[in-house]
């Protein structure tokens, strides 16, 4: 009995000093809600160990206004303690009572490294990680015309491979149609664009085409298409660079030229127009309107660039060429410069969609949006245009075009507008005629001067 009522008693005392330790004094609690002074914080950031840290992560994460100043969730701060066991964890700036100025892990995932300069804290930061430097450099890089068509390009030549893989164990001929089946399966899918141009115009007062000269301007513009967006804007859009020549002393520059392309182009668009001018001495720049699915307003700058790169080089107002949406990216500055119509000889618009276009009734782009017929962005650029900028106008147009219709929306009252018969959308910048006038129209403002 005396031994039962001994071991009772120690399991007691046990017990007893079990939830003695368990129970937390009235001090403690006291000093965890007591918010941190000004001086403890600074001792205690400058404190290194994990209990310490940790501690003060807790407290942090109790404040409803943590990370308010950066902006960011509650969350970041339970993070900081899963990695905190990987990384030293650092905190600056913790006001308990108010926010947090920062809680920064050196370095880690899941907060920024403190830098004033951005962009080398991330350099350092890839440089760390040399396996994903080459995916960061692609994720990082715009999105441009030349870029998502090389990419087009590349899969093109997945499905030759794909087709002569599959077919070349049966039959080599069939295998090597290959090379021919798929460049023209991409041409039949340009068909449906003229014939539903020929259905939106068969009303149209333009004369229509018939069905030999519709397959006429689609077969060309797919060779066209194929030119363009299959070699010279993926691959060569800095292959023939801008000519500035020096201007000479004892004789005045011949006139310059701007050329400005259209939707989802670049300046490799020009190609066939760089050895024709600079064989006549004429200096050109050929701008890049990019981002691509950007306002057309926005690319002014670029324009006003180019126009005061050549006439620097010239001592005269350049013509200015669009093709396109160019010709509308060429108004927008006009109306955005007010000395614009004394700074350009002439305007030459190719197949440019002045009053909208119909392919763009459903369009989601920005610039889509602002070239639909007849829509609100036209008439506001129509409605700031005096007659005297009218008249600087020659507007090339056609029945043909699959991009640009109907052909009346190519036309501006008051310009010269000047028709062509059955030449598609591509193609009509690069008509001989198109191009011989534009030459004659320099020669003649150079001489004048």
């Amino acid at each position: 009995m005396v031994n039962k009522t001994t071991d009772d008693t120690k399991v007691t005392k046990k017990t007893t000093k079990k939830t003695t330790r368990r129970k937390p004094s009235k001090k403690k609690d006291a000093a965890a809600k007591k918010p941190l002074s000004e001086k403890e914080r600074q001792a205690l950031a400058l404190q290194p160990g994990a209990q310490l840290a940790g501690q003060a992560v807790e407290r942090a994460i109790a404040q409803p206004a943590i990370h308010a100043h950066r902006k960011r969730p509650v969350g970041v701060a339970r993070k900081g303690l899963v990695e905190h066991l990987r990384h030293r964890l650092v905190l600056v700036g913790i006001n308990i009572v108010g926010h947090a100025r920062g809680v920064i892990l050196e370095p880690d995932s899941v907060h920024e490294e403190p830098c004033e300069d951005r962009t080398h804290c991330q350099s350092a930061r890839r440089a760390a990680l040399p396996g994903l430097s080459y995916v960061w450099s692609l994720r990082r890089q715009p999105v441009t015309n030349a870029r998502w068509q090389r990419w087009l390009v590349a899969w093109h030549g997945v499905l030759v491979l794909v087709w002569l893989q599959g077919f070349w164990q049966r039959s080599v001929p069939l295998a090597l149609a290959g090379l021919v089946a798929v460049p023209l399966l991409s041409r039949l899918t340009m068909l449906p664009q003229f014939l539903l141009m020929a259905w939106v115009c068969r009303h149209d007062a333009a004369p229509r085409l018939g069905a030999a000269r519709l397959l006429r301007a689609w077969w060309a513009e797919s060779r066209w298409a194929a030119l363009v967006f299959g070699w010279w804007q993926p691959f060569r859009m800095h292959a023939v660079p801008d000519w500035l020549p020096p201007r000479a002393a004892d004789r005045p520059a011949p006139r310059g030229v701007v050329l400005v392309h259209g939707f989802l182009c670049n300046r490799a668009f020009w190609t066939p127009w760089f050895a024709p001018l600079r064989a006549r001495g004429h200096a050109f720049v050929a701008v890049t309107l990019e981002p691509a699915f950007g306002s057309i307003d926005d690319y002014a700058p670029a324009i006003e660039a180019a126009v005061r790169r050549v006439t620097e080089a010239t001592g005269q107002a350049p013509l200015i060429v669009g093709h396109s949406m160019g010709g509308l990216a060429i108004r927008a500055w006009l109306r955005a410069t007010p000395d614009g119509d004394a700074r350009v000889h002439r305007v030459v618009t190719i197949g440019s969609p002045h009053h909208g276009t119909w392919p763009a009734a459903h369009a989601r782009s920005i610039p889509g949006q602002q070239m639909r017929l007849h829509g609100p962005w036209v008439q506001q650029l129509a409605a700031h245009e005096p007659p005297a900028r009218r008249a600087l106008f020659r507007c090339w147009y056609s029945n043909g075009d699959n991009a640009v219709y109907p052909p009346a929306a190519a036309t501006l009252a008051g310009a010269d507008n000047r028709f062509v018969a059955s030449l598609a959308h591509v193609e009509l910048a690069f008509d001989p005629r198109v191009l011989a006038d534009c030459l004659e129209l320099i020669k003649l403002g150079s001489d004048s001067n």
